[in-house]
């Protein structure tokens, strides 16, 4: 069936595309005053009031049903925890992982822990130093999907580690 069909009181033709023998009306969007048609287009997009306050977008709920994702849950953690083994040597953390979308890294220890995913960690820069009791976690726009090494200056510095 060819598309577009004529009206047929008035004869004028309106735009369809023909999909499996039915025809679903073209429209093309417009804005502007009584008798004034703007078409909306790259150079000429479609004008919206705001910004919104905070009181207008939450006058009325919108009603939520189904399953809802929300990003960061319902992930496997995988436990990269451990312990230095030898002083002021570096230790694999965390090996290779492509698929690796989030890390972390929590130093239980007294002192400092040094952190590295571009060569093995060293206590300096540029690895990343992690000071006693703090965490670290990397961004989620630059999680290394590379190997991640650890260092500390004794053995028996403990760190919580997960990846996700």
């Amino acid at each position: 069936m060819p598309d577009n069909i004529t009206l047929p009181a008035s004869g004028e033709v309106a735009a369809t595309d023909e999909i499996g023998g039915r025809h679903f009306q073209l429209v093309k969007l417009a804005f502007g005053a009584d008798g004034v048609a703007t078409l909306v287009e790259l150079s000429a997009g479609l004008p919206v009031a705001g910004p919104l306050t905070d009181a207008q977008m939450r006058a009325t709920p919108l009603p939520v049903s189904g399953i809802v994702a929300t990003a960061g849950r319902g992930v496997i953690l995988t436990d990269r925890s451990g312990t230095i083994a030898t002083n002021g040597q570096a230790q694999q953390m965390a090996p290779a992982n492509a698929a690796r979308t989030g890390m972390m890294l929590q130093n239980h220890s007294a002192g400092d822990l040094w952190v590295d995913s571009l060569s093995t960690a060293v206590q300096s820069q540029p690895s990343v130093r992690i000071p006693p009791g703090a965490m670290y976690e990397w961004p989620s726009t630059g999680v290394p999907t590379t190997a991640v090494s650890v260092i500390g200056a004794t053995a028996g510095q403990t760190f919580t580690a997960r990846e996700w």
